[in-house]
């Protein structure tokens, strides 16, 4: 009866280590540089607690730059993208504040900012989405910023100031980009057009000037030259 014991337990031995390691393995989840791991179902019973800024235990927890065991059957868990998505905008018509029409192109390079407090924003409303969701929504809050602000200026300040506007725009988009966990990377203006020839009409005078810069610089080149072979 004792050998037959010690056999069972020389066998289920064995198997049971062999099984716990494969489930070690399987649940052991890893965040990568460019990633943030989320890992939720129940609260922390062991360890220092994830708290709000009220002090409450959350139901989830925040991995960067490291590992964790994923509870079976209790947790389970998302991944977070912290790489750099860039956000292309193309506004057609948005109406200065002297009521002329003007398309905007834009390009805005984004990310979620890497400390716990902007990872827990941007999973709180972002985690599960399509890449392509989340684009849209920081596109339309950029956008709107964008709109707000052309209304404000006349094609003039648009035309001459567009560093000024550049960062204007930046600097308010920023606020509601960071309360959902994100930040600029960069944003720069591709072009400032519009359908009117309103901002054409602007640029004239500059390129009048340039050409009688040219017509002056192609005279005195001729002139020189001209002097130059009657004294040879």
């Amino acid at each position: 009866m004792t050998s037959t014991i010690l056999l069972l337990f020389a066998i289920f031995i064995p198997v049971l280590l062999f099984f716990a390691y494969l489930v070690i393995r399987v649940r052991y989840k890893k965040a990568g540089p460019d990633e943030a791991l989320i890992v939720f179902g129940r609260r922390k019973l062991l360890g220092k607690k994830v708290r709000t800024e009220k002090g409450e235990i959350e139901g989830f927890r925040i991995i960067r730059g490291g590992g964790t065991f994923v509870w079976p059957a209790w947790e389970q868990y998302e991944v977070l993208s912290l790489r750099m998505m860039t956000i292309e905008i193309d506004l057609k018509h948005v109406y200065t504040i002297q009521g002329i029409p003007i398309n905007v192109k834009a390009v805005a390079q984004v990310k979620v900012q890497g400390d716990i407090d902007h990872i827990r924003r941007a999973a709180e409303g972002f985690l599960g989405m399509q890449v392509a969701d989340v684009q849209a929504t920081i596109k339309e809050t950029v956008a709107g910023h964008l709109r707000g602000i052309v209304g404000t200026l006349t094609v003039e300040e648009l035309y001459r100031e567009q560093k000024i506007f550049q960062d204007k725009v930046r600097q308010e988009a920023h606020i509601d980009l960071d309360g959902m966990g994100f930040e600029f990377r960069s944003f720069v203006f591709q072009a400032i057009q519009d359908d009117e020839g309103y901002l054409n009409a602007l640029g004239q005078p500059k390129i009048q000037e340039a050409l009688k810069n040219a017509r002056i610089a192609t005279a005195n080149a001729d002139r020189d030259a001209a002097i130059e072979e009657e004294q040879a």
